[in-house]
């Protein structure tokens, strides 16, 4: 899934650049990621909401093949 939302990411800033005339993805993704409010609300929401639970992380669980 992540893959899926890295191309997805990918392609909405090139559309943006293009539209732009700038075709500088790398800074226009940072800036977007940094500067948007409504980007950083919405992430913060997604990850809470789709986080995994703690216990699965803590040292007492145990993974068996």
């Amino acid at each position: 899934f992540e893959r899926i939302a890295d191309h997805c990411s990918n392609i909405a800033i090139s559309l943006i650049d293009k539209a732009k005339n700038n075709m500088n993805t790398h800074t226009t993704l940072r800036e977007f990621r940094e500067k948007s409010e409504d980007f950083q609300q919405n992430y913060r929401m997604y990850l809470n909401k789709y986080a995994l639970p703690e216990h699965l992380f803590s040292e007492q669980s145990s993974l068996s093949l």
